[in-house]
């Protein structure tokens, strides 16, 4: 076989334009091979490093989704495989956690309350995380229903495995705090959830470097999320008004700007997905400088890829395209940590497995 330079010589982007328009006659290019995203973003159909860019206007709003992200190190370290581990019991979470981690994954989600799935005390945390193959990097721990007990309990479950000699970092997600998200009418409200805001981020803070104690999550479910604008504006305003709150019980601003983090959910749409989480740090660097802070202090971002989010479709490598597709977004917008979510609640070894191993 000939070297592949002789069997395909190279074309410009605009020698393949004119073939193009050539070959279309009288139709338009634009009109017939870009097509919309969901957010109003051109996609044509083909890019190339010569393509020619478009300027933005720095007083548009929307230039903070388009333009490339500032201060993103192209140096930084892979994000962390973070798969979420429950089951219908005890036993169940422990062997998918073991499982995951002999697998290659790097950290690991737990939910604690009441609901089936989740761990409700210090016990049943033992036996979850008992005989593991290697210690997750990251133990992420979501606080489902009690924003009074639940922390004080998780970091206390943290605190015994670490005077077992045990490293990790530690994330805790108030998913109550942002429930109501996306719900017409609704406002933000610390509520009761707030009153152990700084003291947790406190203890964690002085307990677990280089963890974040106030995660932030948008809603799982795509009917119950905003548009991505919307998304944003509501992790914003969560954000800022977690910030005051903690500097208002007596921690120290920058200190509580270290410890927050958000959780987003990461769909389909490449292009748009990429631009959130990017806009994501720039919002953040935006905030701190509002604040008076040094915006040095990166943002925590945590991507959710659900296989299944557009909802139901029959095939599973449907859904394999999806998480894929997804988690693609995730690294190239710059997320920290990446949960890709199994087909069909992983009700399969291989489901679970092919959702650990996309992220791989």
């Amino acid at each position: 076989m000939g070297s592949q330079k002789l069997r395909f010589p190279p074309v410009s982007y605009s020698e393949w334009r004119q073939r193009v328009e050539s070959e279309l006659g009288d139709a338009d290019f634009s009109s017939v091979l870009t097509s919309k995203g969901s957010e109003g973003f051109s996609v044509e159909p083909l890019f190339t490093a010569e393509h020619p860019k478009k300027r933005q206007d720095p007083s548009d709003p929307s230039e903070v989704f388009l333009k490339d992200a500032e201060g993103v190190d192209s140096s930084r370290r892979a994000p962390e495989v973070c798969q979420l581990c429950d089951g219908e019991d005890v036993a169940e979470i422990n062997r998918r956690l073991r499982k995951d981690l002999a697998g290659g994954t790097t950290g690991a989600w737990l939910r604690f309350g009441s609901r089936r799935g989740a761990i409700s005390s210090l016990r049943d945390f033992r036996r979850a995380a008992e005989d593991l193959p290697i210690e997750p990097k990251l133990w992420m721990i979501s606080l489902e229903e009690d924003p009074e007990v639940e922390p004080f309990l998780a970091v206390e479950a943290l605190e015994e495995r670490q005077r077992e000699g045990n490293s990790f970092s530690v994330a805790l997600r108030w998913d109550p705090l942002m429930e109501t998200v996306g719900e017409k009418g609704s406002k933000f409200d610390l509520g009761a959830a707030a009153k152990g805001l700084a003291r947790v981020a406190q203890r964690v803070s002085d307990r677990f470097p280089e963890s974040r104690s106030v995660v932030l999550s948008s809603p799982p479910s795509r009917q119950a999320r905003p548009d991505l604008v919307g998304e944003l504006g509501a992790m914003t305003a969560a954000a800022f008004l977690c910030l005051r709150r903690m500097e208002a019980d007596g921690l120290q601003k920058a200190a509580a700007a270290s410890q927050i983090g958000v959780s987003l959910v990461v769909g389909r749409e490449i292009f748009p997905e990429i631009a959130k989480l990017r806009a994501v740090r720039r919002l953040w660097k935006r905030l701190l400088r509002f604040e008076g802070l040094d915006d040095a202090i990166e943002p925590w971002v945590h991507a959710v890829c659900p296989s299944d989010q557009e909802g139901p479709v029959p095939e599973a490598w449907a859904h394999l395209l999806r998480g894929t597709t997804s988690t693609f977004a995730a690294i190239v917008g710059g997320a920290d940590v990446i949960t890709s979510v199994p087909f069909l609640k992983a009700e399969s070894s291989d489901d679970a497995r092919l959702a650990r191993n996309i992220q791989l």
